[in-house]
């Protein structure tokens, strides 16, 4: 390795530079938070959020091995074919650049250092030999300033062009969310659609599923007016669009608020112009939106019940970017918040599930190779908060059809999972819940042709209305409940002893009431009650603290014994009928996920 080794803009002048990523400043829109975009290594370097650059005064030290600008290697090694990396500057100032490396399980390395003078207008590139040579690991540059200074912007970059062209087109589902989607298509028409680069590389289709937008609401989208048949329809709709538009390569679904840096759009349109493997497509990861450092997701698996990748791991700290970046298991599929993938990939369509599932059988059924990237991510909602009744419902159905199609599950299979569910609701108080596992384990059990008739869940939904009002989260002051609550530690330790006391007595449903607690017990929301914490407890609050709300449950042995009555009828249903509704899935999934199937639907639109 030549560490004297310095390359200024000048050589590179008549050669194009292709970038992969570029460098992002920590800006006002998704709250600043420094540890995710820029590490500032001490007092004479700060950021301004508002004009998105970094401050230098002499000796002002900063590092940019972060989760949006840290470049890793495997990730573009291993799926494309990229001969020579360059790193380019824009600023105004004398530094010292690092260029370095981290790996897990080793010391960071300096690949080189070199002293250089930015001049405002221009720009500095400095060739990373060493890239050729590199598998794993993420490279990351730091800066040290000589002279007062900052940094405006800097971009990884090839000599190499793309593979491939890519005309990407971006689908939003909308539905009553104007505030969120109008925001959204303003920002992508502002920084992505008006861009000379990609003008005619990204373009944005807006399926508006309550046809309550107008197309001066997203100047610059296209508008399509549609059915409200759920995230499943509507993102179909809009594939089918790009399709019949002939123009388009590659799609990507989005959340109607589009919560993303324009960032990873772009990263996402590069390697997918680069990638050398069949199949493959992008799942951006999903981070908390009320923590933005917190890893929800990156991809999923799916085994009967959903799996989240790397879930946990803080994106501030170097050691968890790392551990997020290691390949240990691959994605069975992406969310649809943010999915990428190639048009003639695609040979099954969404099962009309309406929502809840869609992305899981879409990528499972369609063999996707899905990658992800540090860097390619939005953020979201905490699911646990959203979870209830009508929730759970769509997903006990669809985790059984999907069982049932693509997975070959037999009918113990299909049982455990279907008690599990239960016992979740039931042992936690969330007797609403409850009905609406049984409920959807029924409405499974009737095959195909429940689908055709339930495709928009308008009578589902009205039927739902009072049982979604048991569990409903409202505003909810703790002193107005109980003057003190019992809490349990977020990852506390069951005894056997204990563990086995709570199976003996069906988690303390046959105790005799003078061993039960009339104590009130607090528990985030999530998406079940912690069946462990709520034995012997006769009364749960389920609260949230971002938004002080929740909601009582408490033990109710008549409702108990009337829900479990319910369920153990359900369970000979599916026991009795499950061989034949499962051929009938079977004989009609193909058709049911295919493009003339929703053609038909859309014919009139």
């Amino acid at each position: 390795m030549n560490n004297n080794t310095y390359t200024s803009t000048q050589t590179y002048s008549s050669v194009p530079l292709y970038p992969l990523q570029r460098l992002i400043m920590p800006s006002l829109e998704f709250g600043g938070n420094d540890d995710m975009y820029v590490r500032l290594l001490n007092q004479s370097v700060i950021s301004v959020l508002s004009e998105e650059k970094t401050v230098f005064f002499p000796g002002g030290k900063c590092s940019f091995d972060t989760f949006y600008n840290g470049l890793t290697v495997q990730s573009w090694q291993d799926n494309c074919k990229i001969p020579d990396l360059l790193f380019s500057l824009v600023g105004s100032g004398t530094f010292v650049v690092r260029i370095g490396l981290h790996r897990l399980e080793c010391d960071r390395v300096s690949l080189f250092e070199k002293r250089v003078s930015l001049i405002e207008g221009s720009t500095t590139t400095l060739n990373i030999e060493a890239w050729p040579s590199l598998v794993n690991g993420m490279i990351y540059v730091e800066l040290e300033a000589i002279t007062e200074g900052c940094l405006t912007g800097g971009c990884f970059s090839t000599t190499k062009a793309p593979e491939r062209e890519v005309c990407l087109g971006i689908v939003i589902t909308h539905f009553k969310r104007e505030k969120y989607v109008i925001s959204a298509a303003r920002r992508i028409r502002e920084g992505l659609l008006t861009n000379p680069t990609y003008k005619d590389q990204i373009s944005l289709v807006i399926v508006d599923n309550s046809q309550t937008l107008a197309s001066e609401d997203v100047e610059g989208a296209t508008l399509l007016p549609n059915q409200n048949l759920g995230g499943s329809g509507g993102f179909t709709r809009g594939l089918l669009h790009l399709q019949d538009e002939k123009s388009f390569t590659h799609c990507l679904f989005m959340d109607d608020d589009a919560s993303c840096e324009l960032e990873s759009i772009l990263r996402t349109h590069a390697l997918l112009g680069y990638v050398v493997r069949e199949k493959v497509a992008v799942a951006g990861a999903l981070l908390r939106d009320l923590a933005h450092h917190f890893l929800f997701e990156k991809g999923a698996r799916f085994d009967g019940m959903c799996q989240p990748l790397k879930h946990g791991l803080d994106m501030r700290h170097v050691h968890h970017l790392l551990l997020s970046e290691y390949v240990d298991q691959k994605p069975d599929f992406g969310g649809w918040w943010f999915f990428a993938f190639c048009l003639r990939d695609v040979q099954h369509y969404a099962f009309p599930f309406f929502v809840r599932g869609d992305d899981i059988m879409f990528s499972m059924m369609n063999k996707f190779d899905i990658i992800t990237q540090n860097g390619i991510a939005c953020y979201g909602d905490d699911f646990g908060y959203k979870s209830g009744p009508l929730q759970i419902y769509l997903d006990v159905r669809n985790h059984l059809v999907q069982k049932m199609t693509h997975m070959d599950a037999n009918v113990e299979d299909c049982i455990k999972l279907l008690r599990q569910f239960f016992n979740a609701a039931i042992y936690s108080y969330n007797y609403a819940t409850a009905q609406a596992i049984s409920k959807a384990a029924f409405d499974a059990m009737k095959g195909h042709a429940f689908w055709l008739e339930n495709m928009d869940t308008s009578a589902i939904r009205k039927e739902f209305s009072a049982l979604i009002q048991e569990e409903k989260m409202q505003k909810i002051r703790l002193t107005d409940i109980a003057p003190t609550f019992a809490r349990t530690e977020p990852h506390w330790h069951e005894s056997r002893k204990r563990r086995l006391l709570r199976s003996l007595t069906l988690n303390g449903t046959l105790l005799p009431n003078f061993l039960r607690k009339d104590t009130w017990l607090f528990l985030p929301k999530n998406f079940s009650g912690d069946i462990r914490a709520t034995f012997r407890y006769n009364n749960i609050l389920y609260y949230y603290g971002p938004t002080q709300e929740g909601y009582c449950a408490r033990r109710d042995a008549v409702r108990l014994a009337k829900e479990k009555r319910i369920f153990s009828k359900v369970e000979k249903i599916v026991r009795r009928k499950y061989s034949s509704v499962k051929n009938d899935y079977k004989d009609n999934i193909k058709y049911m996920t295919s493009e003339g199937f929703w053609r038909k639907i859309y014919k009139n639109t």
